[in-house]
């Protein structure tokens, strides 16, 4: 039996992507390059999610030059139009709607990339004696 290879999540190109864009960008995960894929992220108008036209020209500011393949999935939508791992394009009169939605995978990367932001934003806090300790040194030339 043989198997297609799986695709690769580039966490860090998607959590730069995420720290990179405002708050205010839609981010969108796409499957780019042969088999197996690397699952990348762009930053995109969240009034462009599920308008083909407008959804590839903000993703070609990002991903310009890379073969892209699959569906385009939400991570993050300001609007509230699309729930993390929904695929932009869906046929919501087919019997599953969510039949190209990754909402697995994308939990599992919010999950990865959160981790590093909570990290990021807790870093250790000295004691009140180190930072006596630092304020009283001598600094050296």
């Amino acid at each position: 039996m043989n198997f297609a290879p799986q695709s690769y999540v580039d966490i860090k190109q998607i959590r730069t992507t995420i720290e990179q864009a405002p708050s205010r960008r839609a981010i969108v995960l796409i499957e780019c390059g042969a088999a197996p894929g690397v699952w990348l992220a762009a930053p995109v108008a969240p009034t462009s999610l599920g308008d083909v036209t407008a959804e590839d020209f903000d993703i070609n500011r990002t991903l310009a030059g890379k073969v892209r393949r699959g569906p385009v999935i939400v991570l993050r939508d300001p609007s509230g139009r699309y729930e993390p791992g929904c695929a932009t394009r869906r046929d919501d009169a087919a019997f599953d709607a969510h039949s190209d939605c990754q909402h697995g995978m994308v939990a599992s990367v919010l999950a990865m990339t959160d981790r590093g932001d909570r990290l990021r934003a807790n870093r250790r806090q000295r004691s009140e004696h180190a930072e006596r300790l630092k304020d009283t040194s001598p600094s050296w030339p």
